[in-house]
């Protein structure tokens, strides 16, 4: 080693090293110097006298002495041990305390790097440090929150709360810190909903025990418990033979799921035990529906006796899978939420017509039985339907029953939905008739693919070829209302002849002269231009259905959507008859997605047949096609939404696809086709328009609107005379159903005391010709000939009208009844323009009647299908099932004692 001596070290440091290697070795056994006791090396020195296996009376055999050996004896060496001992394990060393020795001799440390201090340190534990007892992870996590901010922890606490599955946290508020506890606070308080009580707990800590007993000690949540008790459900885990059948029959009305789902064997495995052993038979299922179903109804009763004002019904036909007709029927009414008046709607029933004819007579005998049923009879004011010969036969007789408020004609309602509807296919109708191949003024060389039905499903094979390219579709780009595709479409699946309105088609010809149209001369250019647009619609709507149900062209048909960057979702949409705006929207995706058209198209593995080829000419007929059908789209949207349609908009939009149409037919720049199409859309309007004034309630709907009164009236043109025989017919309802009764005797006065009743001053100025004055005026003439309520802008600068129901509902807060007008003008209001929901009162009997259940009694489906509206409305009463049990086993005791 002295050959190592250098600039670096000097001679006397070399020789200190040296000293301490040689004592260190086994040549020459000394302890080293102990110089920290807290020191983090790997090597624990133990010095024992003691040769090792043997106890202290023995001696231990003196080794031959090396040439290089330490003059030391044996008895003095040092035995250097690495261990690692567990505090329990551990055998006591002779010597206390412990000496450990540095990796370094004394006096030889450099600066040492990083990789020198982590190969250190965690290497090496003192006596205390084994001894010294760990520390958990959870006492970690508490003391990490509480050195946290008190407003970032006390938030943290409350994210874990609602993020927890413990049910220990129901019935307390959120925690707040307890500043008592001290500074920074070191408890949370847990207040309790039920009870002036309070839990706390330290801060960083999860336990739940002392929320836990708070809740089982708190009276006021025992007492809330017992009352869910008394409706059917236990304040255990544990559940009742009647609650598992209740919701076991709400499940399979709510979902549509047959009666015989209880015995599937999986079923049966995966429902817990406790509720497995109270499933019902499936023979019992239809029997707790129709308890159900009719208590609910009683139920239903009572809650429609408490509704304030009038009452509005909706109704419509429908024809199940298994040939039983049903009357579908939705009551609309009044309702008070968050300060805030809501139109809401709920099922009635869906009555089992029978095989009866839907004659008028029978129609309105059924309709009065509902209505005497639920007591709701001289409270339904109209009546929304679609635009059938029947309903207005029924109407009619309805209104000669003797109701007090139902008169007749004049509380009929035309379904808006149904005649945008109709409108819509009027303007369809001339481009889905098939046209021949030789009319159309194409080239009819390559006429070879005529040979094969490729409007079939049969022939989608040939379209692609190449490997399976069948991958998995997003669901953004699949028509949720298309998921079966089994309904037919407009355009491919009718035969061309169907019988078209006489009245309409009369009237055309006659129609098109006023308004100064050409005739579209059968072989002129016209006439080809219009065959063209009828053979690109056929093409969108083929299109539509290969894309539908040939997913390896579908796969393609995205992948191109996606390269040549179109919007979502990639798909064309069927124009199916069972669906409304189906035709507009099937053009807007054709128009949209027009660039992955043409890249399929010229993909090598697909074959499309070349009568159904679209080319890049052809996008004017999409476009104006689509111009045409847009207008149609919007307002429906806007009228099926979720919220009730006003009555008072429909005029609004009657005038505007008026003006709209209109100026689409004194187009000049527009296809002869379009102009043609879009007379016929007036046709329609024009004729259900004139239906409206037959009913008062679209009349009164307008004046009682306080964005529009009898102002939009006269900016709408309306003759002088009608604008008054409507405020007339306005005054004729108010004062014969809504103004107050006064003794002829008494004098108007007030129950509130004059604030100038000190001086004779305003008794002067608001003088007795002054107070005869306001008595003798109207308060209808008064309100619809004021100024109306100037509407919003939206972002497009078009105008928002204020909504009425909420307006006139802050006039009763504000205590303004205007003498009996504000109560008739929500009644009015509350009137719906639409019978849509009652379509998705069907979609409930469509559940229930699948293909494989025509069997069920038609009772039987009545009483699930109306069931399922009420559950998923939340009407079906908890316990309601156990409740009739409990009553029909009173009743029973009840006629043995008297027996």
């Amino acid at each position: 080693m002295s050959g190592y001596s250098g600039s670096y070290v000097s001679h006397a440091h070399l020789s200190s090293i040296e000293q301490w290697i040689e004592q260190v070795s086994n040549n020459m056994p000394a302890a080293p110097p102990s110089h920290v006791a807290g020191d983090n090396s790997d090597d624990e020195v133990q010095i024992d006298n003691t040769p090792r296996g043997r106890t202290n009376g023995q001696g231990r055999p003196q080794k031959r002495t090396r040439t290089n050996s330490s003059p030391l004896s044996e008895s003095s060496r040092v035995v250097i041990e690495r261990r690692i001992p567990s505090s329990s394990t551990r055998r006591p060393t002779p010597y206390s305390p412990s000496i450990t020795r540095s990796s370094t001799p004394a006096g030889s440390e450099f600066d040492q790097s990083d990789l020198d201090a982590r190969s250190e340190s965690g290497s090496v534990r003192t006596t205390a440090s084994l001894h010294a007892k760990p520390v958990n992870h959870r006492d970690k996590a508490k003391i990490r929150r509480q050195a946290n901010d008190v407003e970032f922890e006390l938030a943290a606490t409350i994210d874990r709360m609602r993020s927890s599955t413990s049910p220990a946290y129901e019935g307390f508020k959120e925690p707040v810190p307890d500043y008592t506890s001290g500074n920074p606070p070191k408890k949370h308080i847990f207040y309790c909903m039920h009870c002036p009580g309070k839990v706390t707990r330290q801060v960083g800590v999860g336990d739940t025990s002392g929320l836990l007993s708070h809740k089982r000690r708190c009276a006021a949540e025992r007492a809330r418990m017992s009352t869910l008790t008394q409706h059917g459900f236990s304040d255990t885990t544990e559940l009742t033979e009647d609650s598992v059948r209740q919701m076991v029959a709400q499940w399979v009305c709510e979902n549509g799921r047959p009666f015989s789902i209880v015995t599937d064997r999986w079923f049966r495995r995966i429902v817990h035990p406790n509720a497995r052993k109270h499933l019902p038979h499936r023979n019992t299922i239809p029997q707790d529906i129709k308890a159900l179903y009719r208590a609910t109804q009683e139920d239903l009763t009572q809650m429609l006796k408490a509704v304030p004002g009038t009452l509005h019904i909706g109704m419509d036909m429908y024809q199940s899978d298994n040939g039983h007709d049903y009357l579908g029927v939705i009551v609309f009414y009044q309702e008070v939420q968050k300060e805030t008046m809501k139109m809401k709607r709920c099922v009635l029933e869906c009555l089992d017509f029978g095989s009866r004819s839907h004659t008028g007579k029978r129609l309105a005998k059924t309709m009065r039985g509902i209505w005497e049923k639920f007591e709701i009879g001289d409270r339904v004011w109209g009546v929304v339907g679609d635009n059938a010969f029947n309903n207005d036969a029924m109407v009619k007789r309805l209104g000669g029953y003797g109701f007090r408020r139902f008169t007749g004609l004049d509380c009929r309602v035309f379904c808006f939905a149904h005649v945008l509807n109709l409108a819509t296919q009027a303007v369809a109708q001339p481009f889905r008739k098939p046209i021949p191949r030789t009319d159309d003024g194409l080239d009819q060389n390559n006429d070879s693919d005529d040979e094969i039905d490729w409007e079939s499903d049969e022939h989608d094979g040939k379209l692609v070829r190449g490997d399976d390219l069948t991958n998995e579709i997003d669901e953004e780009h699949v028509d949720d209302d298309d998921l079966d595709g089994e309904a037919a479409s407009w355009s491919l699946d009718q035969d061309g002849d169907e019988d078209e309105d006489d009245d309409n088609e009369s009237n055309f010809d006659e129609e098109i002269e006023k308004r100064d149209l050409p005739a579209i001369v059968p072989g002129s250019d016209d006439d080809l231009e219009s065959k063209r647009a009828a053979r690109v619609g056929r093409k969108i709507a083929w299109w539509a259905k290969k894309l539908r149900f040939c997913p390896p062209l579908k796969a393609i048909f995205i992948a191109a959507c996606i390269e040549s960057e179109v919007e979502t979702p990639h798909n064309i949409r069927r124009d199916v008859i069972t669906r409304w705006n189906s035709t507009g929207l099937m053009y807007s995706d054709a128009e949209r997605t027009f660039p992955a058209i043409l890249k399929t198209q010229r993909n090598p593995q697909v074959s499309i047949p070349e009568k159904y080829q679209i080319f890049e000419r052809e996008l004017r007929h999409i476009k104006n096609l689509n111009k045409l059908f847009q207008p149609f789209k919007i307002v429906t949207d806007v009228v099926s939404r979720a919220d009730v349609p006003l009555l008072a908009d429909v005029i609004v939009h009657f005038d505007s696809l008026d003006y709209t149409y209109g100026k689409f037919c004194d187009d000049t720049s527009l296809p002869l086709y379009i102009r043609h199409a879009a007379h016929r859309a007036l046709l329609v309007l024009n004729k259900y328009y004139g239906k409206t004034d037959l009913c008062s309630l679209y009349q009164l709907a307008v004046l009682l609107h306080p964005g529009m009164r009898s102002a939009y009236l006269r900016l709408a043109k309306w003759p002088e005379k009608w604008i008054e025989a409507a405020i007339l017919l306005a005054i004729k309802i108010y004062e014969s159903c809504y103004k107050p009764a006064l003794d002829s005797t008494a004098t108007a006065t007030s129950s509130a005391t004059s604030q100038f009743g000190y001086s004779t001053f305003a008794a002067h100025l608001f003088g007795t010709d002054v107070v005869e004055q306001n008595v003798a005026l109207c308060p209808v003439r008064e309100f619809v000939n004021g100024s109306m309520i100037r509407p919003t802008r939206d972002a497009n600068g078009n105008p928002v009208l204020c909504n009425p129901v909420q307006w006139w509902y802050s006039q009763r807060v504000a205590g303004n009844e205007m003498e009996g007008l504000t109560q008739m003008a929500l009644d009015v209001l509350t009137t719906p323009a639409t019978s849509v929901d009652i379509e998705r009162l069907f979609s409930f009997v469509g559940l229930t009647v699948g293909k494989r259940r025509h069997k069920l009694n038609s009772y039987t489906i009545q009483a699930a299908a109306t069931l399922g509206c009420y559950s998923k409305a939340n009407m079906v009463r908890p316990g309601c099932l156990s409740q009739l049990k409990a009553a029909q086993q009173g009743g029973s005791k009840g006629k043995a004692k008297a027996g």
